[in-house]
């Protein structure tokens, strides 16, 4: 195990994973996490434990080679670059450059490929209408989108695209949250709604008030992406997060095999 997570061929995917944690729970409570919870998070079958230990090890030697497993990968993922910690800080893993850096080339990547399938094939029904016009903006909801989800596109703030950049898996989740939030803050503004990291970033306001801060509000944003992060963003069937091709996914069982053969 030891080498799997840290040797050439395999320690990039197994960083990167820990990195994607990091950066979700950092980003939902504000603080890294454990070394144990990273692990329990990559090693789910064995409760982050490497595997087995001899039954005539000790509760203290057990503890020390649980520690020390630990610690050395996590050195090893730091090496590379994809994570930071503080030595003796607790909660202060973060991701690092590396891990940075792969995620900008990715969404740079997905966002030209979003475009260019945009371009030339869902957006074709409202070519020459300026998309930036009252007209356009109503083009783009009748042409794209359920009916079910027209009011939520229609709640794009005027400078920003209306365009939802996940899959149609999710689709139920956002008229849901749409609901709750239209009952909290009927005239709330939306900017932004997206996959990142295999979880739902839903960027919205109750207004276009910077100052403007409703607690039910963001409370209601963070429990539908964090529910985002069970649900297969293909068909949402109940799912795991998964790394296909250094990009996290999240997807049930059937979506995954098709995904690794694609």
């Amino acid at each position: 195990m030891f080498e799997e997570l840290t040797g050439d061929a395999t320690a990039d995917e197994w960083a990167l994973a820990a990195a994607i944690f990091i950066a979700q729970t950092r980003r939902r409570t504000g603080a890294g996490p454990t070394f144990s919870e990273v692990f329990a998070s990559l090693l789910p079958d064995t409760s982050g434990l490497p595997g087995p230990f001899p039954p005539e090890l000790g509760p203290d030697e057990r503890r020390l080679a649980i520690s020390g497993f630990r610690g050395h990968v996590m050195i090893e993922w730091r090496r590379r670059d994809m994570i930071g910690f503080d030595k003796g800080v607790t909660r202060s893993l973060r991701v690092g450059r590396e891990f940075r850096r792969r995620s900008r080339q990715r969404q740079r990547h997905d966002k030209n490929r979003r475009s260019k399938a945009q371009a030339s094939g869902r957006m074709s029904g409202v070519a020459g209408i300026d998309k930036t016009s009252t007209e356009g903006r109503e083009a783009l909801v009748s042409e794209d989108y359920p009916p079910e989800l027209q009011p939520l596109i229609e709640r794009f703030a005027p400078d920003w695209p209306p365009i939802l950049q996940v899959s149609v898996g999710w689709y139920p989740l956002l008229v849901e949250l749409d609901r709750t939030l239209s009952a909290l803050v009927p005239d709330y503004v939306v900017k932004q709604i997206k996959s990142k990291f295999g979880a739902l970033r839903f960027h919205a306001a109750p207004s276009e008030d910077p100052y403007d801060y409703n607690e039910a509000f963001k409370e209601a944003i963070s429990d539908a992406e964090w529910r985002s992060i069970e649900t297969c963003e293909e068909c949402g069937a109940p799912a795991n997060q998964y790394v296909v091709r250094l990009w996290v996914v999240t997807l049930c069982e059937e979506h995954m095999r098709l995904a690794e053969r694609a």
